[in-house]
């Protein structure tokens, strides 16, 4: 179940996905970033996964291909308890032209740094 949470940030998407995620749950995110892009230059996606479902990860890895072709993203930030996706982000970061970073679901003061920082 995907479920957008509000953002203090008006240039950041914030979205909770638990159990599991469709194709239209993405294809949301993807409207939503358009729309938002409208009124920022660019515009930053923050998703905390609550799942251990693996399917997520092949979902995630699709559609971080649909939003490479947007070109409007600037930061996305993975807020998840599983080291293994961390991994797989620092090899894939260089296929993409948005930068983006793994933290730990315990670690979300440092990811919103990370997002409101210039690097």
């Amino acid at each position: 179940m995907l479920k957008q949470i509000n953002s203090y940030r008006k240039d950041t998407l914030v979205y909770e996905i638990d159990h599991a995620i469709t194709n239209n749950d993405l294809l949301r995110i993807k409207n939503a970033i358009v729309n938002k892009e409208k009124k920022h230059k660019h515009v930053n996606l923050f998703i905390k996964i609550n799942t251990s479902n693996p399917i997520i990860n092949r979902y995630i890895q699709k559609f971080k291909i649909d939003l490479n072709e947007l070109n409007i993203l600037n930061k996305v930030v993975y807020l998840t308890n599983k080291p293994q996706r961390k991994a797989s982000s620092i090899i894939d970061s260089f296929f993409t032209s948005f930068s983006e970073k793994h933290f730990d679901l315990q670690d979300a003061n440092n990811a919103w740094k990370w997002v409101e920082s210039d690097s």
